[in-house]
């Protein structure tokens, strides 16, 4: 069945795990978690620059548990929670529909408190529940990606359009100039741009209600966050 044009859609996340981060998570196994079922911190990451078609992917690379990460040029890191557990019976049986749940307050609530205006990646926070059979080297997995739905569908105002079709020439090259040298900013995965006579500015989305509240024309600032 046709997708109804006339509706915004979104895109979930699809997990992809590097095959090097299981060796990494097996140290930290043996190493550090032992028997523990604590949260462990994990970092995730995407881009947006897959062509179209291809699946929106939430990267685990071989890194993920550590710290101090170098992430590759213009990726977009996404923190996340790691919960492992002991047997594989637990892992089967957990009630995943309540770690969803869980997982969607703590988002809730770092909305409420304005948190994620001075941290946007907390918005594509995730879930990983993990089992390791190190005897055999088998591992299991389940990501939980929350996300808040609205009780009726989303009319879509206007098609997306590309750069090119809504700018000059000249406006574009001046947009991706900007863009360009926003990298930090651009990588926070939300974020908001104006436009003015002077060109284009990005903004971090802690600006965005002052951008509303002092935009003469506030459908512009929307189009462009």
């Amino acid at each position: 069945m046709m997708a109804d044009s006339s509706i915004l859609q979104f895109a979930p996340f699809s997990s992809a795990v590097d095959a090097g981060f299981w060796h990494k998570f097996t140290d930290l196994k043996l190493d550090v978690l032992h028997l523990s079922e604590e949260p462990v911190a994990i970092m995730g990451n995407y881009v947006n620059s897959d062509a179209l078609g291809l699946p929106t992917r939430l990267n685990i690379d071989y890194d993920a548990l550590e710290s101090n990460q170098n992430p590759l040029k213009w990726t977009c890191v996404v923190p996340g929670t790691l919960i492992n557990t002991n047997t594989i019976e637990e892992f089967k049986s957990r009630d995943k529909v309540e770690m969803l749940k869980v997982a969607a307050t703590s988002l809730w609530n770092s909305m409420l408190s304005e948190e994620v205006l001075r941290n946007p990646p907390l918005l594509s926070s995730f879930l990983m529940f993990t089992f390791a059979d190190l005897k055999k080297y088998h591992y299991y997995y389940w990501f939980a990606f929350p996300a808040f739905t609205y009780p009726k569908t989303i009319p879509l105002v206007q098609r997306p359009q590309a750069l090119s079709e809504h700018f000059t020439d000249e406006q574009v090259t001046a947009f991706l100039s900007e863009y360009s040298s926003q990298e930090s900013l651009v990588t926070q995965g939300v974020f908001a741009i104006s436009q003015s006579s002077h060109g284009f500015t990005f903004h971090p989305l802690c600006d965005y209600p002052k951008l509303r509240g002092s935009a003469s024309d506030v459908s512009v600032i929307n189009q462009y966050v």
